[in-house]
């Protein structure tokens, strides 16, 4: 999927795992088992899907900001959404009905509740050791921790944690950046994920013309004529519609 890029964080993006309709694209692309895709979204079934990540991308940061998109389908006491086990654990995961960041000690972001697209951050400065959490652009939690950084030597899991605390739902972009992100950067990450462009799918007139794809330039955020907007999804009527 393409999404407008919040202006000048491109530089400070180091891994990023975005997803289209049967493969991982853009940079990172890890090894999928038991994962379906579908318009720009990762699939997990909670017992078997994994995507694994041999990256360098992260180590030993001291100043970072980590963002995940994702809805979960069903919660556990325990799953994990992503984590790296190497010199330093790391990981986002859901325990109860809370989002939580580890690193030196688990931090809760706050509610997550299923069955809505959460965006999620977290971020963290070393000079002052002070981490933020925000979901949906919102500020949510604040606190202190060590300055463990993220650690080295060891694969990136994406919907588990060694083999076990399989995620259950979806998840649509990971991104990690190396600087602590602003609450207006935040802020503006967020605003500028609502601008997805979306897969077109139409049937002029009993005639079938399918254009997936996307616009790297504009965005369509308005129901044009003869088309209905559903789940980020445009649909012609199949008579008079037009972008």
């Amino acid at each position: 999927m393409a999404y407008r890029r919040a202006k000048n964080l491109d530089k400070n993006l180091i891994f990023a795992e975005y997803f289209n309709s049967d493969q991982e694209v853009r940079r990172n692309g890890g090894v999928p088992t038991d994962v379906t895709f579908d318009k720009g979204v990762a699939e997990f079934n909670g017992s078997s899907s994994i995507i694994r990540t041999n990256s360098s991308a992260g180590d030993g940061l001291l100043k970072a900001s980590v963002r995940v998109k994702f809805k979960i389908t069903t919660l556990t006491d325990y799953d994990a959404i992503f984590v790296r086990r190497g010199s330093e654990f790391i990981g986002m995961y859901l325990l109860g009905s809370s989002v939580y960041f580890w690193t030196a000690g688990g931090k809760n972001i706050g509610r997550a509740p299923v069955g809505e697209w959460l965006d999620v951050v977290y971020t963290y400065n070393s000079d002052d050791s002070k981490w933020y959490g925000y979901i949906n652009g919102v500020s949510a939690e604040s606190g202190f921790a060590a300055a463990n950084g993220f650690g080295s030597d060891a694969d990136w899991q994406i919907g588990y944690d060694n083999g076990a605390r399989y995620f259950d739902g979806d998840i649509e972009l990971i991104e990690i950046y190396n600087k602590a992100l602003t609450a207006e950067e935040v802020k503006n990450l967020y605003n500028d994920a609502r601008y997805k462009v979306p897969v077109l799918e139409h049937d002029f007139q009993g005639g079938t013309d399918v254009a997936s794809g996307w616009n790297t330039v504009g965005f369509w955020d308005t129901v044009q004529t003869g088309w209905t907007l559903s789940d980020g999804v445009w649909s012609c009527n199949g008579t008079n519609g037009f972008l």
